[in-house]
């Protein structure tokens, strides 16, 4: 059986919806407010060139999975919780992140980032946004990789279902 298929790689339009609320933006605009959000802190640095440029590849993304053109495995996923066919990953890798080392010196590190999704049945021309993380590795101790993205999955979970008597904010 193969894996389910998202909405963002049907090659038909439909509209992302950001759970939390757009307040007074567009919801793919929140969603890069809180992708970029994820990325911030622990001594990480944003300037005028890098900020401006990881912004600019998540909404991208964002947009392409409106228009339906995101690759499957590689920029979009079926999250394997017992779901299937209603919780996805869109997936980033590459995003340049600068900090400061040890000694205070700027240094930079690839990101993988991941916006977790749900495509209820019921709302079939939407993709509601309910999470977003960095994908941390620890090279050394694969099991606390893989028990650290099933946490952020569960939380997705929780808010996906959480949302689910307000029809996720839709009428």
């Amino acid at each position: 059986m193969s894996a389910p298929v998202s909405r963002c790689s049907e090659r038909s339009p439909i509209e992302y919806v950001w759970a939390a609320g757009p307040g007074s933006k567009s919801h793919i605009e929140a969603a890069v407010d809180a992708l970029m959000n994820t990325l911030r802190g622990d001594g990480r640095q944003w300037g005028p060139y890098n900020e401006p440029l990881a912004r600019t590849e998540f909404r991208r993304r964002l947009e392409a999975a409106e228009r339906g053109e995101l690759e499957p495995v590689d920029e979009v996923d079926d999250l394997k919780t017992g779901t299937a066919g209603w919780l996805y990953e869109i997936r980033w890798s590459g995003i340049s992140v600068r900090y400061l080392d040890e000694e205070g010196k700027p240094a930079y590190y690839d990101a993988e980032v991941r916006a977790i999704h749900g495509e209820p049945p019921r709302l079939p021309m939407h993709v509601i946004g309910v999470h977003v993380h960095e994908k941390v590795w620890w090279n050394d101790d694969p099991a606390r990789t893989e028990a650290a993205q099933n946490a952020e999955i569960q939380l997705a979970v929780g808010k996906f279902w959480g949302l689910e008597p307000s029809n996720w904010g839709l009428v």
